[in-house]
C-alpha cells in the first residue's frame, strides 16, 4: 500500500513539474512574441532632460524598476536623484530573518531600516548615483495614511515605531510630523529644490499599498506645484510598476527576455507605455545592484531576479485634468482575496458625471452592494496651495452614512443594481479647483478594494469627449 501511495505521489510531483515548466515556456514565448508589438514605443533618454528624480516607496524599488535607467542616465552625465519615502521597516519576516530575532520591537525596526538604507546606498553606488535622500516615513504609517477618516493627528499612534515624527536617514532632511499634509508639503519642497525635468513615481495600479499611497501623495504635490507655477508644465511624469498580481511574467531569471507591462494595463493605454532597451553591461550592473539588497533577497530572490531583463518598462502618466462629461475608469485585475471571494466588494468601474447643478460619482461592483461593506468616496480638493479633503462613506444598505469635510445634508446616495451613486451639489466644489478622487471598499476598517486615483477639474466641462474616452462612454442610468 505504501509503495502505491509513493508512486502516486511521484507521478503527481512529476506532473506538477512538467506543468510548471510548460507554463514557463509558454509565458516566455508569449513575452517574446508580444515584444514585437510594443517595440515601436521606445523611451528616449534624451527626452527626460538634464535632471531626473526617482521617488521610491522602499529601498530596492528603484533598483528593480529603474536600475537600468539610473545607470544609463549616470553614464550620460544626467543629474539623477533617488528619494526613498518609507523606512521599509514593515517587512517583518525579513526583519526577523536578518536580525535573527523572534520579535520586532520599535528599536529593532529602526535598526532594520538602517540596514536597508545601507543596502540602498551600496546599490546606488553600483549604479553610479550618489544623490540620495531618505524621507524616513514609517511604512506602517503610510500604508493607512490615505484611508483614515481624519487627517489631524490620527496617524501618530498607528505605526509600529510608536512615533509622531519621521526618521529621515539623511543629513539634508529634518523630521516632519506624520500627517499627510506635512508629507505632501515636504515632497513639494524637495521637488522645488531639485527642480526636475522628469519624475518617476510608483504606478497608480500597484498592488502594494505603500506604492499606491506614494503615487497619490506624489501626484498631489506635482499638481499643486504646476498650478502654482513653481514647476513647469513640461515636466515629464512616468510611472513604474513593481507589484501587480503575477507580474513580472514569467517569474525567474530570464536576462534575454524583455520586461513587458501586464496585458490588462497595456491594452488600456498602449500609446503611453514605453520600453527602455538595456545593454548587456547595464543589465549586469542592475543585477549587482539588486544583489546588494541581501535582506530582501533572502525571501524574494526569484521575484527580484524577475526584473533582470533586457528592457525596463514605464508608463507616461496622464496628470492632465479631465474635463469630459463622463469618465469611465476600468478596474484593475488580479484582485486580492476578499474581492475575488465577495463580488459585492469588487469595484469594477467608477463613472463621473457633471453638469451645472450636480457632481455625480457612481461606483459599480460585480454584484449588489452589501450591508457588510462600506463604500467610500475620497476627494482631495486642490486650489493652489490650499488643500481640502472630503470623504463620504456609506454602507451597502444606505442606512449609515458618514462624511468628513462636507455637510452630510447636501449629499445624496442611491443604490441602483450593482452600484452606489453619490450626488453632491456643484456649488460645493469651487470652479477653479482640481479634484484627486479615489474610491474604496472597507470591511472592518480594512481596505479590501480600491481604484487608481482620478484627476478631474471641477469646471463645467464641454459636451464632447476626447478620443481616448469615447470607447468608454457609458451613460449613467
Amino acid at each position: 500500500m505504501c509503495k502505491v501511495i509513493c508512486r502516486l505521489l511521484s507521478i503527481v510531483i512529476i506532473m506538477l513539474c512538467v506543468g510548471i515548466l510548460t507554463t514557463q515556456i509558454v509565458q516566455c514565448k508569449y513575452v517574446a512574441k508580444k515584444a514585437h508589438n510594443t517595440k515601436q514605443h521606445e523611451m528616449s533618454v534624451e527626452e527626460l532632460g538634464g535632471r531626473v528624480l526617482v521617488i521610491s516607496p522602499h529601498p530596492d524599488d528603484e533598483a528593480l524598476a529603474c536600475g537600468g535607467l539610473i545607470a544609463i542616465l549616470s553614464r550620460q552625465g544626467v543629474t539623477t536623484k533617488v528619494l526613498f519615502v518609507t523606512l521599509g521597516e514593515g517587512f517583518t519576516m525579513a526583519l526577523k530573518r536578518e536580525l535573527h530575532t523572534p520579535f520586532a520591537s520599535p528599536d529593532q525596526r529602526l535598526r532594520f531600516a538602517k540596514v536597508r538604507a545601507d543596502e540602498a546606498r551600496r546599490a546606488l553606488r553600483i549604479l553610479s548615483c550618489n544623490a540620495v535622500s531618505f524621507l524616513g516615513i514609517p511604512e506602517t504609517a503610510i500604508g493607512r495614511m490615505w484611508f483614515e477618516p481624519s487627517w489631524d493627528g490620527y496617524l501618530s499612534s498607528k505605526n509600529a515605531l510608536k512615533t509622531h515624527y519621521s526618521f529621515p536617514l539623511s543629513e539634508d532632511l529634518k523630521p516632519i510630523p506624520l500627517y499627510p499634509d506635512s508629507i505632501i508639503n515636504e515632497l513639494k519642497r524637495l521637488l522645488i529644490e531639485f527642480n526636475p525635468t522628469s519624475v518617476f513615481i510608483p504606478h497608480r495600479h500597484d498592488d502594494h499599498i505603500a506604492h499606491w499611497v506614494t503615487n497619490v501623495l506624489s501626484l498631489a504635490a506635482l499638481i499643486e506645484l504646476i498650478q502654482e507655477g513653481k514647476l513647469s508644465y513640461d515636466v515629464g511624469v512616468y510611472e513604474y510598476l513593481v507589484h501587480f498580481g503575477r507580474y513580472p511574467t514569467p517569474q525567474g531569471t530570464f536576462k534575454r527576455l524583455p520586461l513587458l507591462p501586464p496585458r490588462m494595463l497595456y491594452e488600456e493605454a498602449k500609446d503611453r507605455w514605453l520600453l527602455l532597451d538595456l545593454p548587456a553591461d547595464v543589465i549586469a550592473l542592475k543585477a549587482k545592484a539588486i544583489a546588494a539588497y541581501k535582506s530582501q533577497r533572502s525571501l524574494m530572490r526569484r521575484f527580484m531576479n524577475s526584473f533582470i531583463r533586457s528592457t525596463e518598462v514605464f508608463e507616461r502618466a496622464d496628470i492632465t485634468e479631465r474635463k469630459e462629461r463622463i469618465v469611465w475608469i476600468p478596474d484593475r485585475k488580479h484582485e486580492p482575496v476578499m474581492p475575488a471571494v465577495c463580488p459585492s466588494a469588487d469595484i469594477t468601474s467608477v463613472t463621473l458625471k457633471r453638469d451645472s447643478n450636480l457632481f455625480v460619482v457612481r461606483i459599480r461592483t460585480r454584484s449588489k452592494p452589501s450591508e457588510h461593506f462600506s463604500y467610500r468616496l475620497c476627494m482631495l480638493r486642490l486650489i493652489g496651495d490650499i488643500r481640502h479633503r472630503m470623504l463620504i462613506s456609506v454602507n451597502g444598505d444606505l442606512r449609515h452614512m458618514r462624511t468628513v469635510g462636507i455637510n452630510s445634508s447636501v449629499v445624496r446616495c442611491e443604490q441602483d443594481g450593482n452600484g452606489i451613486t453619490f450626488m453632491l451639489p456643484q456649488k460645493e466644489l469651487p470652479l477653479s479647483s482640481t479634484l484627486l478622487i479615489t474610491c474604496e471598499v472597507i470591511w472592518h476598517e480594512r481596505v479590501v478594494d480600491r481604484t487608481a486615483p482620478i484627476i478631474i477639474a471641477t469646471k463645467t466641462p464641454p459636451s464632447k469627449l476626447t478620443n481616448m474616452d469615447k470607447k468608454h462612454e457609458h451613460p449613467l442610468s
